[in-house]
């Protein structure tokens, strides 16, 4: 059993003003980053890290999923669990899928892929901050949704030759 604590969101106040992200590595150690980092093999990469002195048990976590964007006055943390709640019958409608755990679970996975990409649907502009590029929220989450259907489709397609 590991004597690490378990993984915990991030103490902004604990990290410099310049810090725009936050993610844990493999091994369990959390940066600060001035600019979105990139997933790699096993760490964060494409920005220049923050050392915080910690390390957490990872356990039953992916890495690649802990990667948070520094919440500002002008641009909040967005919670997109709502929308993504909201959006579940539509999309399955759409889609001729039933809703299940499988497809909110990939379609949060896909979510979390296109946020974590330093091109994708969340951006740095020097004149306004981290906020969607050419999207909505609403736009990111029914993406996601459609995404994870159409893997499900395939799959069973693949499954049933």
């Amino acid at each position: 059993m590991s004597t690490l604590p378990k993984f915990q969101e991030p103490d902004w106040s604990t990290l410099p003003d310049e810090a725009v992200a936050w993610a844990v590595d493999e091994g369990g150690i959390p940066f600060g980053y001035n600019s979105v980092p990139v997933a790699s093999d096993s760490q964060w990469a494409n920005a220049a890290p923050f050392w915080t002195g910690l390390r957490f048990d990872m356990t039953n976590i992916d890495w690649r999923t802990t990667l948070r964007l520094r919440p500002t006055e002008e641009a909040p943390a967005v919670d997109l669990r709502p929308e993504i709640q909201a959006l579940t019958e539509s999309v399955e409608e759409l889609n001729g899928v039933y809703r299940n755990e499988e497809l909110e679970r990939l379609a949060e996975e896909f979510m979390k892929a296109l946020l974590a990409n330093p091109s994708g649907p969340i951006q740095q502009s020097a004149m306004s901050g981290w906020d969607y590029c050419n999207c909505t929220p609403n736009t990111v989450a029914c993406a996601s949704f459609e995404a994870a259907a159409a893997f499900i489709a395939e799959r069973e397609k693949r499954r049933n030759k």
